[in-house]
């Protein structure tokens, strides 16, 4: 690599072993590589539960410590949380951040390039909050979604009683007068 004023500029490796996880809805693809180049292994995995213990499973053959994955959707949790509990280091960024040429992308140069931005130290990691932060998050969520629907209850319960019973004789279908 060069620098502007044309010098070379040394990357030095930040790790000894590192994995490149592209994730899609349907695949997975991994590139594993040493900091030399030694060592490397593309391999395509499904997104079933027991494939993604395939992939726990060749991470741990390899004796792979850190992966990095894009966080494209929803697909990377479900193999977030296995590879966590295996004690692999996962990083997970966000795609703007590790965009690689346009016009030159497959799943497997984008696994590629996914492990050679982690052994080089390059990617700013998303905020991956804790197990408990995750679950008050979706604690929270579902006490909206709660609320939310009974609010459109109430909502239809007094468009279908202002529709059959005079308005005059029902205040409100929230109100104790108008419940059966």
């Amino acid at each position: 690599m060069k620098e502007q004023n044309g010098a070379d500029v040394n990357i030095i490796p930040q790790l000894e072993k590192a994995c490149g996880l592209d994730m899609h809805k349907d695949k997975i693809v991994g590139f594993i590589s040493g900091k030399d180049g030694s060592g490397q292994e593309l391999k395509e995995f499904g997104t079933f539960t027991c494939e993604l213990n395939d992939v726990k499973a060749w991470l741990q053959g390899h004796h792979v410590e850190h992966c990095l994955m894009e966080s494209t959707g929803i697909y990377w949790m479900s193999l977030y949380a296995i590879l966590t509990e295996a004690s692999i280091h996962v990083t997970v960024a966000n795609p703007t951040h590790i965009k690689q040429v346009p016009k030159r992308k497959t799943d497997r140069k984008d696994a590629k390039w996914l492990c050679t931005l982690l052994l080089n130290g390059l990617v700013r990691p998303s905020f991956m909050p804790t197990a408990e932060q995750r679950i008050y998050a979706i604690t929270a969520a579902a006490g909206c979604f709660i609320c939310g629907s009974r609010t459109k209850l109430r909502t239809g319960y007094s468009r279908y009683w202002k529709a059959t019973i005079s308005s005059s004789a029902l205040s409100s279908a929230a109100s104790k007068t108008s419940r059966p």
